[in-house]
């Protein structure tokens, strides 16, 4: 009897198989092109463009889109375009950096609390049912209120309001594994509850968190810009998604369109990237669901 983690071996022996599955679904290439188009503008930022985003011109305040400058200008005379590059660094950062952090703890807390179960079980699983009961974003806005609008401080909220969600995925999955043989033939070969845990029962609680996690990747882009939008995330003069459609909405009705009109497209078209790549990898592991 193997102990080997059969689902990690369907997962990642064959990661061409898996590619060509996920190649198949046009949905997730377009998805897959989004990201991979919004993610080397972020890499490659100060190479893309000619103004640094804090350069001020008081000569070319409110400037509509042109050759010189493609998204226009802002009040101060600064390079929206540049602006918008930069803070795709920002946004994908702090998104893709508080999920995986929320996952990597709220794995652990799942896993055992699972794995061990009784009144620790109840009592853990309880405190992340409370945290669950309060809506996400209001417990951000509570958290920046009291911490305050840093960068930091934002990665925090975003990442605490995310440990509940994984933490009861994965126990949920715990429950399921540890019936299995191999984790009945893990704990015959003598190995430490630990290692049984970590080795053998976590990675198979990962494959099915998949799709909550690049999900969660959107939606954190989204509640970064709206705490931003509101005040509560990054100030001035940052460059970020979510402050720059604050700074601009104002200006929408008299003409100034462009100011929150490209950061905003860049938020939508991120969250609908990483929403599309979800849904193929959801098609992926469930055969069920697979596009013919």
């Amino acid at each position: 009897m193997s102990s080997k983690p059969s689902v990690v071996s369907w997962l990642f022996e064959d990661l061409g198989y898996h590619w060509y599955m996920l190649s198949q679904n046009k949905l997730t290439v377009i998805g897959l092109g989004i990201l991979m188009s919004v993610l080397l503008i972020g890499m490659f930022a100060p190479s893309l463009v000619k103004y640094s985003p804090y350069q001020t011109n008081a000569m070319i305040t409110l400037q509509p889109p042109s050759m010189d400058y493609p998204f226009g200008t802002d009040r101060y005379g600064r390079d929206v375009l540049s602006r918008v590059f930069y803070a795709t660094r920002i946004d994908f950062v702090l998104a893709i950096s508080s999920v995986m952090a929320a996952f990597s703890i709220g794995a652990v807390i799942g896993a055992l609390s699972g794995y061990v179960g009784g009144k620790t079980d109840k009592l853990v699983m309880g405190i992340m049912d409370v945290i669950l009961t309060f809506p996400s974003f209001l417990l951000a806005i509570g958290l920046m209120a009291s911490l305050g609008a840093t960068l930091v401080n934002l990665f925090i909220s975003q990442m605490v309001i995310r440990i509940p969600i994984f933490a009861r995925l994965v126990h949920g999955q715990m429950l399921s594994v540890k019936e299995n043989e191999y984790a009945e033939a893990a704990i015959c070969a003598g190995n430490s509850r630990l290692r049984i845990i970590f080795y053998h029962l976590i990675p198979n609680c990962i494959p099915p968190a998949l799709v909550l996690i690049t999900l969660n990747f959107g939606y954190a882009i989204l509640n970064i810009a709206g705490l931003s939008f509101l005040g509560l995330g990054l100030r001035p003069p940052e460059s970020e998604w979510g402050l720059m459609v604050a700074e601009g909405a104002p200006y929408i009705t008299t003409g100034e369109w462009w100011l929150s009109f490209f950061p905003g497209m860049f938020i939508v078209s991120s969250v609908l990237g990483f929403n599309l790549t979800g849904d193929g990898i959801n098609d992926l592991l469930d055969p069920k669901r697979r596009r013919r």
